[in-house]
């Protein structure tokens, strides 16, 4: 079972996140992999993240900022991550030490996700998490929007992964408004 992890607890105002996550599981209601897919919230001292099976993925909600930080909300201040207490969330939350799979859903603001994911992956490795893979993306990060809940047709505004049919469609730069590309052109392991 795939899960989507917000790494801000409730007095972190994460309500975007959570609305996010409800909004990227309801999109994918009709595939087949979405009734597989899960929500959890970090809370201080609560082993949200335990249990988890190793080789499932692991999404980090959150948004980029252009920085060495992540945030909960664009617009707010006070409640940003670097990093390092990203790890700590994990570990708190009872991330099992032999995960493998973690991918930031966050937007690459700047191209400054490259330093961040590389840091998180050896704060990680610093903890003990010895077998983890730490995935980004070299673009923006959108929740996708469900179009025909008939034929369960899905439409992107810019770049977001998903099991088994993965594209982008971006006015961003990356390519022209409309036209399908492979996303996983735009995923990058930390090496």
């Amino acid at each position: 079972m795939d899960t989507l992890f917000i790494p801000f607890s409730q007095g972190e105002q994460n309500a975007q996140l959570i609305s996010m996550a409800a909004r990227w599981q309801a999109a994918y209601r009709n595939q087949a992999w979405a009734t597989q897919c899960e929500n959890r919230v970090y809370s201080p001292g609560s082993p949200v993240l335990d249990g988890l099976n190793c080789a499932d993925t692991l999404y980090i909600l959150a948004h980029g900022q252009g920085t060495d930080l992540i945030i909960n909300n664009p617009g707010l201040t006070g409640y940003v991550l670097d990093a390092s207490a990203l790890a700590m969330r994990l570990l708190d939350a009872h991330l099992p030490s032999r995960h493998r799979n973690i991918v930031l859903s966050i937007c690459n603001t700047n191209g400054s996700l490259d330093a961040f994911a590389t840091e998180f992956r050896d704060e990680m490795l610093r903890l003990h998490y010895l077998a983890v893979q730490v995935h980004y993306f070299g673009a923006s990060v959108s929740i996708p929007t469900l179009l025909d809940a008939a034929t369960g047709e899905v439409g992107q505004t810019v770049l977001f992964l998903r099991p088994g049919a993965h594209f982008i469609s971006t006015p961003s730069g990356l390519a022209p408004t409309g036209v399908p590309l492979k996303a996983e052109h735009y995923k990058y392991q930390v090496q």
